[in-house]
């Protein structure tokens, strides 16, 4: 997608051609459900809640992305704030530079959506905080995009406040080849089709670059107005050794899971953030039944703390051939 990548670069070109900050995608992935706030000594050991207070932060951050509002965005910084790709050695200084690339971003891209998780917090000082993890970028029509990132945050009397964030891609090794542990799910390729009664559920799974990442696109249509479309990523996290999904819904909810393989299948173990900022979770028994059909059911649904009731299997069928792209 011309210049929108992990790397944080905001080369602004002709037409569509303006880059996505990747501390964009740095940030929002520090906060998705399964984030990890790991606490390393320092000289001074900070108390538990200067660790939560960080992760708060992050949160209302990727909240300001998710409503692409530039002036919450700009009030995450610091006024002498740093933005540093080390692939392309491009840096943005002041959070009044920062935030014009927000506004140049948001301007070209309609549909953007980020997640990851953080992989640890080091406090330097007590005031002063080191944010490393791993982002994850999805934009409607273009490959998913990974990268890594270290961001240092300092305490301004309530509030912590981006000081810098230093963004790399993945190593080639890692984004540049396909996953092997996805080699067996080669078979999803292809359209699918619930069969429910509900609703009508279609959809497309198509390999993303180099076949590193396996790219879902879906849309849910109960038979009103309000049509669901949505995408997830799946691929193999090199660091946890496991297979993980990312997804993105039109309404506004996101999350994140984690796949395991079963003795016929799959099982998903799902964390969602809903549209109006309850929290769901489920786990997704997929059952392989042949090449062209699955059995789907959610089982341990919850929302808020509320357990709901399993659902039965829904059937779910190929559609035509498998060169869908």
């Amino acid at each position: 997608m011309h210049c929108f990548s992990y790397q944080l670069r905001f080369c602004v070109e002709p037409a569509m051609k303006s880059a996505l900050p990747l501390f964009v995608c740095s940030l929002l992935s520090a906060w998705s459900l399964s984030a990890r706030l790991c606490a390393e000594e320092a000289a001074a050991p900070p108390a538990h809640d200067a660790v939560a207070a960080i992760g708060a932060a992050l949160g209302e951050y990727v909240d300001a992305f998710n409503q692409r509002d530039v002036d919450a965005l700009k009030a995450r910084w610091r006024p002498e704030g740093e933005f540093f790709d080390i692939a392309s050695g491009a840096q943005t200084m002041g959070r009044e530079a920062i935030a014009n690339n927000f506004r140049v971003l948001f301007s070209g891209h309609d549909n953007l959506s980020l997640s990851g998780r953080i992989e640890s917090v080091r406090f330097i000082r007590p005031e002063v905080a080191q944010v490393t993890g791993v982002t994850m970028t999805v934009g409607a029509g273009d490959e998913p995009l990974a990268s890594n990132f270290t961001a240092i945050l300092v305490r301004d009397g309530e509030r912590w406040l981006f000081d810098s964030i230093h963004e790399t891609p993945l190593p080639a090794v890692v984004a540049g080849r396909r996953a092997e542990p996805l080699e067996s799910w080669e078979f999803l390729v292809g359209r699918w089709v619930d069969d429910n009664q509900d609703a009508r559920v279609t959809t497309i799974y198509r390999w993303g670059a180099n076949r590193s990442f396996l790219v879902r696109s879906y849309t849910v249509d109960r038979g009103d107005d309000q049509l669901v479309q949505g995408t997830q990523v799946i691929g193999w996290d090199p660091r946890e050794q496991q297979i993980r999904c990312w997804t993105f819904d039109s309404n506004g909810s996101f999350g994140e899971g984690v796949w395991s393989a079963s003795e016929d299948g799959w099982k998903l173990k799902l964390t969602q953030t809903l549209a109006d900022g309850r929290v769901a979770g489920a786990t997704q028994v997929i059952t392989r039944v042949d090449e062209n059909t699955l059995l789907v059911h959610l089982v341990g649904q919850e929302i808020d703390g509320e357990t709901l009731p399993s659902t039965e299997a829904v059937r779910v069928v190929r559609a035509g051939g498998r060169d869908e792209n």
